[in-house]
C-alpha cells in the first residue's frame, strides 16, 4: 500500500500477502474503507476478509452472498452457505462461488435417507 519493500512474513499479518508493511501501515489502509463505506460510497472489505455491500442505510450484507442469491434469483436458505473455490474472500466472481447446504437427515435408516434424498432432490434439482 505504502511502497515499502518488506518481508513476506510481516504481511500476512492482516491476511492480505503482500500489501502491508506493518499493523500502522494495515490500520491506516483500512480506515479510509470504512469511512467510504459509512459516507455513501457503500462498499468495504469487513475484519473477516469479506467484502461488505451497503443495502439499506447502515446495512451491509456480504457480497458474495449477494452474488449467489442473484444467480439463483431467490434468498439464501439458512441451511446454504457460499464458499469461495480459490480461498480468495474478496473474489467475488460467480465462477469462484459455489453453493454448499449443512442440511443433514435426522436418521440413518434407509426409509430416513432415501426421504432426505428426495427433499434434497426437489429442492435442488
Amino acid at each position: 500500500m505504502c511502497g515499502k519493500t518488506f518481508p513476506f512474513k510481516v504481511a500476512m499479518q492482516k491476511h492480505q500477502p503482500g500489501l502491508y508493511c506493518s499493523r500502522v501501515c494495515a490500520n491506516k489502509a483500512d480506515k479510509p474503507g470504512r469511512r467510504e463505506a459509512r459516507g455513501g460510497k457503500g462498499r468495504y472489505i469487513n475484519s473477516q476478509g469479506y467484502v461488505q455491500i451497503q443495502v439499506a442505510r447502515g446495512k451491509f450484507r456480504s457480497e458474495h452472498r449477494l452474488v449467489m442469491e442473484q444467480h439463483l434469483g431467490r434468498s439464501l436458505l439458512p441451511t446454504e452457505t457460499v464458499h469461495h473455490r480459490n480461498g480468495v474472500k474478496t473474489d467475488n466472481r460467480l465462477e469462484n462461488l459455489e453453493l454448499w447446504s449443512s442440511q443433514h437427515s435426522k436418521g440413518q435408516r434407509v426409509e430416513d435417507l432415501v426421504e432426505f434424498a428426495r427433499e434434497i432432490l426437489a429442492l435442488y434439482g
